[in-house]
């Protein structure tokens, strides 16, 4: 039993869930972008405006992993593939923030929902989340509780025992939520470099 496989999606497939007449705007006033992001080899880079109203404020984006569904022989015995770990890179600037990380299999099962970040002002995190795995312990970060862009979703097991690995069904879908507060002059921005996970053929051990 050991993990077998990880996959990953570029930060350029990233997708907004409201891309216009909300909380978003042209990146550098270039056309469509507040639609599209401003897409190049490396990141994908959206802009908001900015605006205090609540409705304006934030919205999702969705970033669609890659997934191992069915894997007969590393599988075990069902041949499923188990959701060991998953990790997002990011880094928000300009009084941008993540007030939370959610996880799905397929359209109808969010699965996961982080612990934080979450939107209580002070445990939503900013700056810079690039670093694969980075963990901002409890002494450091605001609101007393550690932060990480690296998450283990793990169900109870109905058998009883240690909680077990999510089995995917259908496809990973990992879905962030982002608060653009503006600060003055300088829009708030979130840079996405990508997102990926982890694959184990055991749903526990």
């Amino acid at each position: 039993m050991a993990l077998i496989m990880s996959t990953w999606a570029h930060g350029n497939a990233v997708v907004a869930e409201h891309p216009a007449g909300g909380a978003l705007q042209d990146v550098d006033g270039r056309n469509y972008t507040a639609v599209v992001g401003y897409r190049t080899g490396g990141v994908a880079v959206y802009e908001g405006t900015g605006s205090i109203a609540p409705e304006h404020s934030d919205t999702w984006f969705h970033i669609p992993i890659p997934t191992i569904s069915w894997l007969p022989r590393a599988g075990g015995p069902s041949g499923r593939a188990y959701l060991d770990s998953f990790c997002v890179l990011f880094r928000l600037e300009n009084n941008c923030s993540v007030t939370g990380i959610h996880a799905w299999d397929g359209g109808n099962d969010r699965f996961f929902m982080a612990p934080v970040p979450n939107t209580i002002a002070d445990q939503q995190m900013t700056g810079d989340w690039t670093a694969y795995g980075r963990v901002l312990d409890a002494a450091h970060a605001s609101g007393g509780r550690t932060m990480t862009n690296l998450f283990s979703p793990r169900v109870s097991n109905p058998g009883g025992g240690p909680e077990r690995r999510h089995e995917m069904l259908f496809g990973l879908g990992i879905s962030v939520k982002v608060k653009f507060d503006g600060n003055g002059s300088l829009h708030p921005r979130i840079v996405f470099f990508g997102a990926g996970a982890s694959w184990h053929d055991a749903p526990v051990g």
